[in-house]
């Protein structure tokens, strides 16, 4: 097997997931159950999806 050390550059941000029962209409507003908050970017997601492979 082979061992490969892999460094990501770019934008790192923070995603926030709100869970929600319902979309909120255009012109309302709606109540988030719950939300986390993950790494996200696409050096961070580009890394995370080559050390799922």
């Amino acid at each position: 097997m082979m061992k490969f050390d892999i460094i990501g550059w770019g934008a790192l941000n923070i995603d926030r997931l709100c869970h929600v029962n319902e979309f909120a209409p255009s012109d309302g507003e709606t109540f988030v159950n719950y939300e986390t908050k993950t790494c996200g970017g696409s050096a961070a997601n580009t890394i995370i999806g080559m050390a799922k492979l």
